[in-house]
């Protein structure tokens, strides 16, 4: 079974084209390149799952964004705007419904915007809306994840619904996003803290990937995730990294492949790991990742923690 544990749905409403410029401008910057218009028209979820089909993938993680109080966008000083960028839970089980057998329906939370609510909010989102799991951003919403006072209410509720926390516990071009609230490390309370927990950090922890490694080899309940770090990385720093994994105890069932769609698209991201990562560990005499664990990349690892198989 082949699963992208890590995709992104939004119509064009939920995402100002300020954010979204903020956001990508650095990469087609250092590509030459401008943002193609489609970027700012939303996804279209019946192309998606297209492309999915297509690309042999047998189901997709589905993530929205978190509610966030309203910010400055744009890098344009003379074209910034006000927003807060918001794709709804709703939204995330609507599209659920539409394709029920091929999506995964991630909800997300924000325990500084909701307050006190975001405990019976993650609540509805398992039991009424379907939720397989919760996603937070604390970079994004200006908190950190290590904060007791305004997380451990939160997360001892996802703790007794049994879904797993997915983290963005990374970096970002968002320039009102602070790197304070990214490091990996803290995380290290909130696992020891909550054992039953299983918690997703996403992207790797980039660029702490080496700390993000050290992570998961000394919590029995934290995971990685691939995406987003596979599009920015060199396939040969990728394999390097990936090949270092298991001397540091983050063995191969631990780590969960996933595109960020629509950042790249799943054809493209599978022939990185199926055929780049090869075609360097050839040619420059390396081993590859065995063919079992790359399995578990691809899909076991998430159908067993998500109960999928």
């Amino acid at each position: 079974m082949i699963i992208d544990c890590h995709a992104h749905v939004g119509r064009k409403e939920h995402s100002p084209a300020e954010f979204l410029e903020e956001m990508l401008q650095p990469f087609f910057r250092a590509a030459a390149s401008e943002i193609p218009d489609a970027v700012y028209e939303g996804i279209d979820v019946d192309a998606m799952m297209e492309e999915y089909g297509q690309a042999g993938v047998d189901k997709v993680f589905i993530y929205g964004m978190a509610p966030r109080e309203r910010q400055v966008y744009g890098r344009n000083p003379a074209a910034r705007v006000t927003g807060a960028p918001y794709a709804p839970n709703e939204y995330v089980a609507e599209v659920h419904r539409q394709y029920p057998d091929s999506t995964v329906p991630v909800m997300t939370a924000n325990p500084r915007y909701e307050g006190a609510a975001v405990v019976e909010n993650a609540e509805h989102a398992v039991r009424e809306l379907g939720a397989k799991a919760i996603k937070i951003y604390p970079t994004y919403n200006h908190y950190r994840p290590d904060d007791r006072e305004l997380c451990w209410p939160f997360y001892e509720k996802v703790q007794e619904l049994g879904v797993p926390l997915i983290v963005h516990q990374s970096w970002t071009t968002t320039v009102n996003a602070p790197m304070k609230y990214q490091l990996p490390i803290q995380i290290d309370d909130v696992a020891r803290d909550f054992r039953e927990l299983t918690i997703v950090l996403a992207h790797f922890g980039l660029p702490w990937v080496d700390e993000t490694m050290c992570l998961v080899a000394k919590h029995d309940n934290v995971y990685v995730d691939l995406s987003f770090w596979t599009i920015v990385e060199m396939p040969l720093m990728i394999l390097l990294q990936l090949l270092r994994c298991p001397g540091y105890g983050c063995t191969y069932d631990r780590i969960l492949w996933g595109t960020d769609y629509p950042l790249t698209k799943p054809t493209d991201n599978l022939r990185l790991l199926r055929e780049e990562l090869p075609a360097v560990a050839e040619r420059m005499q390396l081993p590859m990742i065995p063919a079992d664990a790359m399995e578990l990349i691809l899909g076991g690892n998430a159908a067993r923690i998500y109960g999928l198989a």
